[in-house]
């Protein structure tokens, strides 16, 4: 009775030991206190990135996106609050709220970004000249551009235009960074909302409602943390995202 009593309870060790191993690549991150999303930033009108709220974006129909250029782009900003570890940004994710004609918003559109940044640490910072950066790390804050009017969106939009309201409406993606800490922990940033107000080029009386205030042709869908699912659905109307 005592051999087997020492053969359960060596198993269960063995047990709970392979448990914690293979939950140690993940780590903690509540509301960005080792890795941050710190805000959204645009191009001015002088190319210079400034911080920002939105972005207006014409709905273009297939074969005219390309001629979007600069104006699909936005930056975000991170930063690593960790003292002694460096951050390799992997990728930006994005989770699309858009809506739709019944009221309500379609299913999320799910975009991925790849990046490959290094996120200096607070030690790394302090030990540089100039206290920004070193050649090895790179600065702990940094700003990446993107594209966050992606052409998956694009083409989400132009496949589901018999769903969505007549422009002007409004777009609301909440992106976030994946990154893996120097130790080989895979982390994942605080999210941050935007928004993009799409408005219809072709119709004269249009103006780019950034400048011109919003219009009424749309709701603004506030974002459901809750629900980070990518959407899927068999509707044919409706291209299932990636």
């Amino acid at each position: 009775m005592a051999l087997h009593r020492i053969i359960v309870t060596g198993m269960l060790a063995v047990f709970i030991s392979s448990s914690i191993s293979a939950c140690g690549g993940a780590t903690n991150n509540d509301q960005g206190a080792s890795f941050q999303a710190v805000g959204w930033q645009k191009r001015n009108a002088d190319g210079d990135p400034e911080d920002s709220t939105g972005m207006s974006a014409t709905l273009y129909t297939d074969g005219e996106a390309s001629g979007l250029g600069s104006m699909k782009l936005s930056y975000l900003k991170f930063q690593n609050n960790m003292r002694e570890q460096y951050i390799i940004l992997k990728k930006i994710v994005c989770d699309y709220t858009i809506p739709s004609l019944s009221g309500h918003s379609l299913p999320v559109l799910r975009d991925e970004f790849p990046e490959g940044a290094v996120l200096g640490s607070i030690a790394d910072e302090e030990n540089s000249s100039g206290g920004t950066a070193n050649e090895e790390y790179g600065a702990r804050r940094q700003s990446l551009e993107f594209t966050v009017y992606s052409d998956n969106l694009i083409q989400y939009l132009n496949l589901n235009q018999n769903l969505i309201p007549k422009p002007p409406f409004t777009i609301t993606p909440s992106c976030w960074g994946v990154g893996v800490t120097e130790a080989g922990d895979v982390m994942e940033s605080n999210r941050l909302s935007y928004y993009i107000l799409v408005y219809e080029p072709s119709d004269p009386n249009s103006v780019d409602p950034i400048n011109q205030g919003p219009g009424t042709g749309g709701t603004l869908d506030s974002y459901d943390a809750s629900d980070s699912t990518a959407a899927t659905t068999t509707n044919t109307q409706m291209m299932t995202p990636q």
